[in-house]
């Protein structure tokens, strides 16, 4: 029983040692930008193993976000109002309950040694929606009140954007393997940006999916896994890209087909379509 004790003693101090860390480097994390919807933080991440770096930089952030504030984002107003251990521990531990809110990470192979640790400055990419929807529906944070744009209307929802597929295929082959889709989806992407409205990178939402759940790539799992992805996004529309190109004597045409879609329903929204000219 002793032996038991000194153990627990050991663990806890542990335990209390690690939150002590991150809470001292919280000033090491900083916002580059955000909205509402996406955000984008730089992050130092230490640690003996190399390989251990970018957990430590993500740690670092979510504290910092739930428990300090970040500078340039919500810098002395934490997020959480009520901490609730069995849901905040998940995100500090080896559950990595953060990977369900990244959509992207850089930097974390550029590390440098210090006092015999590796260093790096990871640029991390966040979805404040879906964590925010999470810490209010766990009763972590309160409820923020409807956000309106400068105009007084509501703001545009999130848009992302998404390759037609057909039975058995998925976004990520389509994205790897089919150059053409995959500018045609770049393109209106970039149409929905410039017009300032919040658009959800397919291509990073894929990689964050794949690091945090078994996604793969047969005939059977394709359908379940873009579903899942989607759900996932944070996006309340996705917008599917149909493209087709004609071609004959008188050259190649290209046409779009753009279907809209309610992403909790998969109700269809809106369609649209359009063709180029005829290049030779």
């Amino acid at each position: 029983m002793r032996r038991i004790s000194i153990f627990l003693s050991i663990l806890l101090f542990c335990h209390f040692l690690a939150y002590a860390q991150l809470g001292s480097d919280w000033q090491k994390v900083k916002c580059v930008s955000g909205d509402e919807n996406i955000a984008v933080f730089t992050s130092e991440g230490e640690a003996s193993k190399k390989s251990e770096v970018a957990k430590d930089a993500k740690r670092r952030l979510f504290y910092a976000l739930f428990y300090k504030g970040v500078i340039g984002f919500n810098d002395t107003q934490p997020l959480i109002t009520n901490d609730i251990k069995n849901y905040t521990q998940p995100f500090f531990d080896e559950s990595q309950r953060y990977e369900s809110y990244i959509l992207d990470t850089e930097g974390a192979d550029e590390t440098r040694k210090v006092n015999r640790k590796h260093r790096a400055v990871c640029t991390i990419t966040v979805s404040i929606k879906l964590l925010k929807k999470f810490l209010t529906e766990s009763g972590l944070m309160e409820s923020e009140a409807p956000v309106f744009g400068e105009e007084g209307g509501p703001l545009m929802p999130t848009i992302i954007v998404v390759p037609y597929r057909k039975t058995g295929e998925n976004y990520a082959a389509i994205l790897e393997n089919d150059f053409d889709r995959r500018v045609a989806v770049a393109n209106v992407q970039d149409g929905f940006r410039s017009r300032n409205v919040t658009t959800y990178d397919l291509a990073a939402v894929i990689r964050s999916t794949q690091k945090r759940v078994a996604y793969e790539n047969n005939s059977n799992a394709a359908d379940s896994n873009d579903k899942q992805l989607l759900q996932s996004s944070g996006a309340d529309v996705y917008v599917e890209v149909d493209m087709i190109k004609d071609n004959n004597l008188q050259g190649t045409r290209v046409s779009l087909v753009l279907r809209a879609y309610e992403t909790s329903t998969g109700a269809l929204l809106a369609s649209k379509d359009g063709f180029t000219k005829r290049y030779p």
